[in-house]
């Protein structure tokens, strides 16, 4: 009786095992799944950033302060504004 009774509780302790083994498998394929999408996160924001600062360069760059007789410390465009012939009609 006594032999019996171990070869069930090692059946069950080696099936409790299993069970944490593939419990823990899938937490570590979770986790890996968690770490890339962080990463590609990471990256896009990275990327939005750099938008963000080279709009901001690129609007600096195209309004300029105009100083004398049109307006002190007003900000233009430098570059001209030509409307189409359709706009003037309407």
């Amino acid at each position: 009786m006594c032999r019996e009774h171990y070869a069930t509780q090692g059946r069950t302790v080696s099936q409790v095992t299993a069970k944490l083994e593939a419990h823990y498998h899938e937490l570590s394929q979770g986790r890996r799944w968690i770490v890339e999408m962080l990463e590609k996160m990471n990256q896009m924001m990275e990327r939005v950033r750099r938008g963000m600062g080279e709009q901001r360069i690129s609007e600096q760059a195209l309004a300029v302060p105009l100083s004398g007789a049109r307006g002190e410390g007003r900000w233009e465009s430098i570059w001209p504004v030509v409307l189409s012939k359709s706009a003037t009609r309407e």
